[in-house]
């Protein structure tokens, strides 16, 4: 008997985790069940913001603030932090997303950028790789960042309150970490 469940045990293993790799491989334009291993209540206030929430201003702009992960990684009620710039692309072409995390700082070492400061600091890899990609069926602004295969690494869900400017966040980073943010306008 224990060398059945065993058994069934590793087929579990395997065909969840193949499940799993293969809804990662999909471009999403909304956060797909962002909370299917049980949010905390910042988790599930953030998603309720976001789904209410209107598309994203395409203006040049920092914000910054808190972020909560679901992840096996971060306790779950530890508050991290991130930056997120949106500019315009220097050829003029579209608008670009770059972000930054901050992992156990004991305060918001990002709420004092400005646009000029966020220029510095963010890496130009954003450039290239920060291509926002409006949902055809919601105001969802997003990003997919791809690993060399092709198959995205990164998903980075965007939407605002058009009253307090207030951005929420959501980011899928590969199969093991979920982050809810809501950033404010720095």
């Amino acid at each position: 008997m224990m060398k059945h469940n065993i058994y069934l045990s590793i087929l579990f293993f395997v065909f969840s985790t193949n499940i799993h790799a293969f809804e990662i491989r999909t471009e999403y334009s909304e956060p797909p069940n962002a909370c299917y291993s049980g949010c905390t209540e910042y988790m599930s206030t953030t998603l309720d913001l976001f789904q209410k929430a209107e598309g994203l201003q395409l203006t040049p702009a920092v914000y910054s603030g808190e972020c909560r992960h679901l992840s096996s990684f971060y306790n779950p009620e530890t508050t991290h932090y991130a930056v997120m710039m949106i500019d315009q692309h220097p050829d003029q072409s579209r608008m670009y997303f770059s972000t930054i995390f901050s992992f156990f700082a004991p305060e918001n070492e990002f709420s004092g950028w400005n646009l000029e400061t966020s220029r510095q600091e963010m890496s130009p890899y954003w450039l290239e790789h920060g291509n926002l990609k409006k949902s055809e069926t919601s105001p969802t602004q997003r990003v997919v960042v791809n690993y060399e295969s092709g198959d995205p690494a990164y998903h980075y869900f965007m939407r605002q309150d058009p009253v307090t400017k207030e951005v929420y966040y959501i980011t899928f980073a590969g199969i093991e970490t979920i982050s809810f943010c809501r950033l404010q306008p720095n």
